[in-house]
């Protein structure tokens, strides 16, 4: 948005848009995002980031046609391509399904480098020079897509294609060149404090790709992880032994992310494995792509025909569980863009966004929202005419480190609220009468009072708040559901 922002500024200066869309963010060159989004903008007249989130989304679906390509060219059952639609669509990576930046750089990266890859196995000039095009705008979609070079080379040189290989790799090394030249490190990256916990680092690695089971058991990550690094081994021998090239490209994208693991664990292991949830989108190609590798492998066993029907339910009850256990988070994503919403409309400043990033943005939305070259959807008020009271008591306390990067949170916790019936959120009114909306994270039922009652969300809920954003006085807790706002007793007091 930033980017629009200055566009709209310099209209006329086309050497100055030009620099700023190839510009460094934090370690990368989104060049192509940048397009995307300044695209969007030309057509429909506004930055519609429900179209921005929809063309990344739609690379997903890109990546699984050209995944049942493979699948058809080397007549394997159908059957065992039901799971692949299981492991690939689902909400695990929701962050980077409804992120914006997520979806552009992270979704979009993978898909181009998959389009890249795939066309090194077709002969021809057209196709190495295509698949150039493809391996510069992964490059310049995200940081990570520098590490396209090395399984590009692989793929070329399994082909005993070493002319081709050498012109591919002239290719992408003067992109490559050209991504550093004036090149700024952003200040979240310290590769010294990565290395200097070897242990932490490869643990980083094997949550990375293991993530698509969980984060909260770290455990089942990293057992998830060494399995990928297991299948992707074992095709890489069966590669070498067979010389059987169909699945190469897959086995190539695999490559790239086990090599992108390796990269963000470098860059941000230092931060913990919390920080992985941005980049599950990876972990689930990640899964997918073995999964793939695994059928192939065992493609010339005559048993494999027994596994398709556990393969399908396993992965069916896996991906119905993963969407239970999610879906409160989802719709506490949902309720978080609508208090913020409100909070910036009301107040011009987001409550969930530290101190230095409301600034920043301050500079450009105002304009942005003046101009309608965005537009904030549809929202409720939260209006405080409703004098209501309540006695339902709530709980609240400092959580220091909660937030992202160390920022401290007021966690407030309503132990009695429903979700299952209405949405609720909390609200807060300053001295001067300001009105803060914060959304209610509702948790998962069990299994067995789901099973028993038919309700998605267990009783209770919780608020966290950034505490840097709020600035200091007295402030009064209230309750904000159908239009109406029922005030409690209680105060929380900012020093």
């Amino acid at each position: 948005m930033h980017y629009v922002y200055q566009n709209e500024e310099s209209r006329s200066n086309f050497k100055k848009i030009l620099i700023e869309t190839f510009s460094v963010h934090a370690d990368h060159r989104i060049a192509v995002p940048r397009v995307v989004m300044y695209l969007i903008y030309l057509i429909e007249g506004e930055i519609n980031l429900r179209s921005v989130i929809l063309i990344g989304n739609l690379s997903i679906l890109g990546c699984f046609f050209i995944v049942l390509r493979y699948f058809q060219i080397s007549k394997l059952s159908l059957w065992f391509f039901v799971p692949v639609s299981f492991l690939l669509f689902q909400p695990v990576y929701w962050e980077d399904a409804l992120w914006p930046i997520c979806v552009l750089q992270h979704s979009l990266v993978i898909f181009l480098v998959l389009v890249s890859l795939q066309l090194l196995q077709k002969e021809g000039k057209w196709f190495l020079m295509t698949s150039i095009i493809f391996a510069v705008l992964a490059i310049y979609t995200s940081g990570n897509g520098l590490l396209i070079l090395i399984p590009g080379v692989l793929l070329l040189l399994f082909q005993k294609r070493k002319i081709a290989a050498v012109i591919w790799s002239i290719g992408v090394i003067v992109a490559i060149i050209c991504y550093f030249i004036d090149f700024t490190k952003g200040g979240h990256t310290h590769v010294t404090e990565s290395l200097l916990n070897p242990i932490q680092f490869i643990k980083y690695i094997l949550v990375f790709l293991g993530a698509n089971v969980s984060l909260n058991y770290v455990n089942r990550a990293i057992f998830l992880g060494i399995l990928i690094l297991l299948v992707w081994g074992i095709a890489f021998i069966s590669i070498i032994r067979t010389k059987d090239n169909k699945f190469l490209p897959i086995w190539g994208l695999l490559t790239f992310l086990i090599l992108s693991a390796g990269l963000v664990s470098l860059s941000r292991s230092w931060v913990g494995v919390g920080i992985t949830a941005r980049y599950q989108i990876y972990a689930t190609y990640a899964v997918t792509t073995a999964y793939v590798l695994f059928v192939a492998l065992i493609n010339k066993y005559d048993w494999k025909k027994y596994l398709k029907v556990p393969l399908i339910i396993g992965t069916g009850l896996y991906v119905s569980l993963i969407w239970f256990i999610y879906w409160p988070i989802i719709c506490y994503r949902k309720d978080l863009l609508v208090a913020e919403t409100v909070n910036w409309k009301q107040n011009g400043f987001f409550l969930t966004v530290d101190q230095d990033h409301n600034l920043a943005t301050a500079r450009f939305y105002p304009y942005l929202v003046k101009k309608r070259l965005y537009t904030f959807p549809q929202h409720m008020y939260a209006p405080d005419e409703d004098k209501t009271s309540s006695d339902k008591v709530i709980n609240f306390q400092y959580h220091p480190d909660e937030m992202y990067f160390g920022g401290n949170s007021l966690v407030v916790e309503v132990p009695d609220i429903d979700q299952n019936i209405k949405t609720s959120y909390l609200i807060l009114k300053d001295s001067s009468g300001r009105i803060f909306l914060a959304p209610l994270k509702a948790n998962s039922n069990s299994i067995k009072n789901f099973l028993r009652t038919g309700l998605l969300f267990s009783k209770g809920g919780n608020a966290i708040i950034l505490v840097e954003t709020l600035p200091q006085g007295t402030y009064q807790f209230g309750l904000y559901s159908n239009n109406q706002v029922k005030w409690l007793a209680q105060k929380w007091e900012k020093q």
